[in-house]
């Protein structure tokens, strides 16, 4: 994932510096370090891009505004940018994309601390959803991002998932 790329260390960095009481950014950070190191991938044997996923549909506001099950407070409100056309807003880069430097640019988080609360909310979620963080990207039959075809009924009520047919991001 070229996003993961241009800020994981950011947030990486910023979980172990702003860590909550119940040790969740420190255990995130930890499984998206252990990706990043290893490959930073979505293919289907990814086992960290999930929650690499969740923390960035949460922090653009592409999940909505939910309760995290990490904390009895809602999310704190982030600034989000949408100077560049990213199909949505996101959240500032420390050095933004420039026309000069374009494979180089965006870099980094502006605010890396601002958003180690919506990676304790991510982590909250996967782990209550999946049953751990370090959740495979697309592997049968655990993987979260599998192909499914639906039968042809006129309902499509029933559907039948291809055998062995993981995603890759």
């Amino acid at each position: 994932m070229l996003l993961a790329d241009r800020v994981l260390q950011d947030l990486i960095g910023a979980a172990k510096v702003y860590p909550d009481s119940a040790g969740l950014a420190a255990r995130a950070a930890s499984v998206l370090a252990a990706w990043d190191s290893t490959e930073g991938n979505s293919d289907a044997t990814s086992q960290d891009a999930v929650l690499f996923e969740a923390w960035w549909a949460l922090v653009t506001g592409q999940t909505p505004a939910i309760q995290c099950p990490s904390s009895p407070l809602p999310l704190p409100t982030i600034a989000l940018d949408n100077t560049i056309n990213f199909y949505s807003p996101h959240p500032q880069f420390r050095v933004p994309w420039s026309a000069f430097y374009p494979v180089n640019t965006p870099v980094g988080l502006a605010n890396p601390a601002a958003t180690v609360p919506y990676l304790i909310c991510a982590a909250a979620l996967v782990q209550a959803a999946y049953g751990a963080l370090n959740v495979p990207w697309g592997a049968v039959p655990n993987g979260v991002h599998n192909l499914v075809l639906a039968t042809h009924d006129p309902a499509f009520q029933t559907s039948i998932r291809f055998p062995n047919a993981p995603q890759s991001g």
